[in-house]
């Protein structure tokens, strides 16, 4: 033996680093294990080898059990294609995901689970492989369910009831038309101060505004299937107007409002004659509502014009109105 040779490194900066990585992880996996929603990692290759206590718990499996994509076994077999698609085809592209499927849980009930992986990267920008979160989202996909079912069941309610309520008012318009008919010029006749012809006009005018609501109401069914389409025709706003003001004359007396009309004759335009009229009948229906006894639409203001003024509601129109 001739001699020893020897070579000496000062290692306390690499050791502090290894000290500080291991503090790190543990910090890591203290905040992870403590966290009350479901999280994994995985690798570069795309295999999970982390998983929460939070998770572990919740499937009553190990780590080694979990590992790799032994996680999938808990998965529902009707979710399982689409949730390893969906997670394949993020991991390749980089991309963060979300997707939904069911988990056993370790009593044997599958849960709804809403997964949201984001990629992670090294601090020198190399992809490191993906973190993901779960959270348990059964009690909203119930609610989800039962709204669905609850609209249904609204929709069948209408759709039943617009027939039902059709059904009866179709023969009372026909007896009004026949009543009509037979009355003859003998409707011009005063009863009880009122003509037989406007009692019978008002009765009338009740009766469509019930067609109305009826058709309103399957209107709203034909909404939430998407199948509502406007039905448009040549419509002369005068004349549908005027004819309103007249079947509501009875209201608007009752209501101590006189109701006069100012228009122009051709106010022709496309519309949708159902809805327009019902918007009309509405804007009448709440100035008698709100307004009774008191100016609507007057051109004075002030009490004192107020008083002096008498109840009046007026509807007016011009050519403009047509490209409106």
């Amino acid at each position: 033996m001739v001699g020893v040779a020897a070579m000496v490194r000062d290692v306390s900066e690499e050791d502090r680093i290894r000290q500080d990585l291991r503090e790190t992880d543990a910090r890591f996996r203290n905040m992870a294990d403590a966290s009350p929603v479901l999280l994994w990692m995985s690798r570069t290759d795309g295999l999970c080898t982390f998983f929460n206590q939070t998770w572990l718990a919740f499937t009553g499996r190990t780590t080694e059990e979990e590992w790799g994509v032994g996680w999938a076994e808990n998965v529902h077999f009707e979710d399982l294609e689409s949730c390893l698609e969906t997670y394949r085809v993020a991991f390749n592209e980089r991309r963060v995901f979300e997707m939904e499927y069911r988990l056993r849980r370790k009593d044997g009930q599958f849960r709804w689970i809403l997964d949201r992986g984001t990629p992670r990267y090294t601090p020198d920008g190399r992809f490191a492989g993906y973190i993901g979160s779960c959270v348990d989202i059964t009690e909203r996909r119930v609610l989800e369910a039962e709204l669905r079912a609850a609209i249904e069941a609204r929709d069948d309610f209408l759709s039943v009831a617009s027939h039902e309520l059709g059904t009866p008012l179709t023969a009372l318009k026909l007896h009004i038309d026949q009543l009509e008919r037979t009355l003859g010029p003998a409707g011009a006749g005063v009863v009880g101060g009122r003509s037989l012809e406007s009692r019978v006009g008002s009765i009338a005018h009740e009766i469509n505004r019930l067609g109305q609501l009826v058709e309103t109401l399957l209107d709203s069914t034909r909404l939430a299937v998407g199948a509502w389409k406007p039905s448009v025709e040549r419509v002369d706003l005068g004349a549908l107007v005027e004819r309103l003001v007249r079947n509501l004359g009875p209201v608007a007396e009752a209501a101590g409002c006189s109701l006069r009309l100012q228009s122009k004759p051709g106010l022709c335009g496309s519309w949708d004659r159902g809805r327009l009229e019902q918007a009309l009948t509405n804007v009448l229906g709440n100035a008698f509502k709100f307004g009774a006894g008191e100016p609507i639409g007057s051109p004075w203001t002030g009490t004192a014009a107020r008083r002096r003024r008498a109840s009046a509601i007026t509807v007016w129109g011009s050519r403009r109105s047509n490209r409106r």
